[in-house]
């Protein structure tokens, strides 16, 4: 039944060391971009942040409980990244994703705080 497969899903997703997101207001594929940080439009195509989703305020999936535990990063870079350059660009992967997985310190994408 549902609410099994949702706990399912809430366990094996507490279960991760670390979840790294990234969105950028540039990406030009995925609308609106704050999505891929599970933001999303309300009835009214308002945006609404992660932080005040259903998903999130009720830890649907275990969402909130990773945040809590300080195992989520979100990571919004302060220049201006498509969607393709988080595959493809070294130098996002060097200032973005590898301080955002903690293998190296430094670098200058935000990382919204727990």
């Amino acid at each position: 039944n549902e609410v099994n497969v949702q706990q399912r899903y809430k366990t094996n997703f507490t279960k991760l060391k670390r979840a790294v997101f990234f969105g950028s207001p540039a990406d030009g594929d995925i609308e609106p971009w704050q999505s891929t940080i599970f933001g999303f439009y309300d009835s009214h195509f308002r945006m609404v942040d992660m932080h005040n989703g259903k998903i999130f305020k009720e830890d649907l999936f275990g969402l909130k409980t990773l945040h809590n535990s300080g195992r989520l990063a979100v990571t919004i870079p302060s220049f201006a990244v498509k969607h393709s350059d988080w595959l493809s660009n070294e130098m996002v992967f060097k200032l973005c994703i590898l301080p955002a997985l903690d293998l190296q310190r430094g670098g200058i994408c935000s990382t919204i705080p727990n």
